[in-house]
């Protein structure tokens, strides 16, 4: 009689475990974009935490919108030597970090009882390719000796340096312009 009571205390034991791990807080409502080139949650209801990475260039931008509706949304992009580039609330709605180096940026979303949005696109630096038909005849391994006599026709272009204060519109408040330098975050200002 003691060995069925053991082994019904046991059961009801392994029954209470397989429901408490069935029974995750992890739950997520909305709708979520993953590619190469960007990563998009609107979300109605989320609680717990969404991962995505993005392969980057040295050079490359990441534009980001944040908007944190209900609750609490908190996102943290890494860059691949385990810098963090940025790490907030939604705070700032819309901002861009600039990739420092080429490779992995990891962005890891963190919901509690959260709804609201995150939208981070990829603008590539556009690498240099020299457009087909004007490829250089040496390179092409035909030479031309009348090239090195051939000077340009075309007048020289003259540029000119703007001071960029001159056009300042809204005022920001200095403690912002430190923080967001210090976090590498460009605030988008219009």
């Amino acid at each position: 009689m003691k060995q069925h009571n053991f082994y019904g205390i046991i059961l009801v034991c392994c029954v209470l475990v397989t429901l408490a791990g069935c029974a995750s807080n992890s739950t997520f409502d909305g709708s979520s974009v993953k590619n190469e080139d960007s990563y998009q949650l609107d979300i109605k209801h989320m609680n717990g935490t969404d991962t995505h990475t993005l392969e980057l260039k040295q050079g490359d931008t990441l534009k980001i919108q944040f908007e944190t509706v209900k609750g609490n949304l908190y996102l943290k992009i890494t860059s691949p030597d385990g810098t963090v580039l940025y790490q907030g609330d939604g705070t700032v709605k819309e901002f861009t970090v600039e990739a420092s180096m080429d490779g992995a940026y990891p962005i890891v979303v963190v919901g509690q009882k959260a709804k609201g949005s995150i939208h981070i696109d990829a603008e590539r630096v556009p690498e240099a390719v020299e457009p087909a038909g004007t490829q250089n005849s040496e390179s092409a391994g035909i030479k031309n000796p009348e090239a090195e006599e051939t000077k340009s026709l075309e007048p020289e272009m003259k540029t000119e340096a703007y001071d960029l204060d001159a056009f300042y519109i809204t005022p920001i408040p200095d403690e912002f312009l430190r923080r967001c330098r210090a976090d590498h975050i460009k605030p988008i200002v219009r």
